[in-house]
């Protein structure tokens, strides 16, 4: 069943939001098992595909508030993953908050040295 969404909607937003929830990072981040960092790969790649879905409906909706919280769950977790900064950007110029751009785009710069 999840692997057959591809799109986030009004009839299944909610469901993705509950399955982001769930990520809290790597996996067995503390075990050092050969094996480990496949599957650690495998659940951050699924977080970070729904968690850009959910971002870009949440932008499509105007639901700025959620875009902000998530985006900021997604740099706590995940640092480097330039999503992040890039749709809070957008947001941001979108609703002309220009210290929040200047901010996102100076810590992107950071993370792409």
């Amino acid at each position: 069943e999840l692997s057959n969404i591809r799109k986030v909607d009004a009839t299944n937003y909610k469901e993705i939001e509950v399955l982001v929830s769930l990520y809290n990072g790597n996996y067995l981040d503390n075990a050092d098992y050969w094996w480990i960092e496949g599957e650690r790969n495998k659940y951050r790649e699924i977080w970070i595909y729904y968690s850009s879905l959910l971002l870009d409906y949440y932008f499509k909706e105007k639901m700025y508030q959620e875009v902000i919280t998530l985006a900021n769950r997604i740099q706590k977790l995940d640092p480097l993953e330039d999503m992040s900064y890039r749709i809070l950007i957008k947001l941001y110029q979108e609703t002309g908050n220009k210290q929040g751009e200047k901010f996102q785009i100076s810590m992107l710069e950071q993370i792409s040295h």
